[in-house]
């Protein structure tokens, strides 16, 4: 994954019905460790007998400190003396075999681009085809850039709410 784009993080945490996931722009607050022990606990308590956590490359706490799979797992062991396995997904998660869905969307992104360049005259903007809800839509690529950018922005500058409006939210 990377760094200050978490959606293959987000989207992992949903599909496992993750307890907790540590996103960059979306920190939490310094007591995050107790936070997540206690639910932890009450989803043990109502039978759960495993937990998963997602932690996201480049996940952060409110002051811009480091959250790690590493600190987790040491929180979950030192408070809690649970049993407690860190994986890396990595470049597994980003692989794999295309979907139906995959498949479909590489061709209806295809055909928008097509579109796209056919449509085009020397003064059309350059844009991006993207996906909005279900739908394939031009954006313009320097607005696109120009928001990317406000993003990381808002993140170096601990402006977390500003953050996740830009991504969407």
């Amino acid at each position: 994954m990377t760094y200050h784009y978490s959606y293959l993080a987000l989207v992992a945490a949903i599909c496992c019905e993750a307890d907790f996931v540590f996103i960059p722009e979306w920190p939490p607050e310094q007591d995050w460790p107790n936070k997540l022990c206690k639910k932890l606990l009450q989803e043990r308590l109502t039978g759960q007998r495993l937990n998963i956590i997602i932690v996201a490359e480049g996940a952060v706490d409110r002051n811009g400190d480091p959250i790690t799979a590493a600190k987790v797992h040491k929180v979950v062991v030192d408070k809690l003396q649970q049993d407690t396995r860190i994986t890396v997904l990595g470049h597994v998660q980003r692989g794999g075999n295309p979907s139906a869905f995959d498949r479909v969307l590489g061709c209806r992104m295809g055909a928008e681009a097509v579109m796209a360049l056919m449509e085009a005259t020397p003064e059309t903007e350059a844009c991006v085809v993207t996906l909005d809800g279900n739908q394939a839509v031009r954006l313009p690529l320097m607005e696109c850039v120009r928001r990317t950018k406000a993003v990381a922005k808002a993140m170096a500058d601990k402006n977390w709410d500003l953050a996740v409006k830009l991504r969407g939210k």
